[in-house]
C-alpha cells in the first residue's frame, strides 16, 4: 500500500512539474520573432562574418530600426599551459545601440534563437517600440563592462 501511494505521489509530482507554466513560447521564423505564435519584433541578420558571428538589427514589425548589435570580441592571455606556450582566451559580446537615444549597453553573445528568448525576457519592446524605463533598466543592468576590461587589457 505503501508503494503505491508513493508511486501514486511521484507521478503526481512528476505530471505537476511539466503541467507549469514555462514562460511564454518564443519561436523564429526566418527573421520574425514570435511570442505565443504572434509577431513581435524582427531580428535582421546584418554583416555575417565567421560562423556564428554576426550583426543584428532589431527592427519592430513595420521595418523601422529600434536597435542594433553589433559583434565584437577581443582575447587575452590567460596564463601558460604545461608545455610553457601562452593560453589564450577570446571573449565575443555583443555592443547595443539604441536607434532613438544612442545609448549603448552590452551583454555576451547569443545565438539568434537565444537572443530573441533574451530579448523578449528583457521586456525591452512593447508594442513595437523600445518601452524607455526598459531602456534604461536594461542599460543600468548590462552597462558597458566588456569595453571597460577591452580598455584595461590594452593598457
Amino acid at each position: 500500500m505503501k508503494k503505491i501511494v508513493f508511486i501514486a505521489l511521484v507521478a503526481l509530482s512528476i505530471s505537476t512539474a511539466y503541467a507549469k507554466d514555462k514562460g511564454p513560447k518564443i519561436e523564429l521564423n526566418d527573421d520574425t520573432v514570435l511570442v505565443d505564435k504572434k509577431p513581435v519584433f524582427i531580428l535582421e541578420t546584418q554583416n555575417k562574418k565567421k560562423g556564428a558571428l554576426t550583426d543584428y538589427a532589431v527592427k519592430d514589425l513595420n521595418g523601422t530600426k529600434l536597435l542594433y548589435l553589433t559583434i565584437n570580441f577581443y582575447s587575452y592571455n590567460f596564463g601558460y599551459n604545461a608545455s610553457g606556450a601562452p593560453s589564450f582566451n577570446t571573449v565575443t559580446y555583443f555592443e547595443v545601440t539604441f536607434s532613438d537615444s544612442e545609448q549603448k549597453a552590452e551583454f555576451k553573445h547569443y545565438r539568434q534563437p537565444k537572443l530573441a528568448e533574451f530579448l523578449v525576457d528583457s521586456g525591452l519592446i512593447e508594442s513595437g517600440k523600445i518601452a524607455k524605463d526598459k531602456e534604461e533598466e536594461f542599460i543600468l543592468e548590462n552597462g558597458t563592462e566588456f569595453s571597460e576590461i577591452r580598455k584595461l587589457r590594452k593598457q
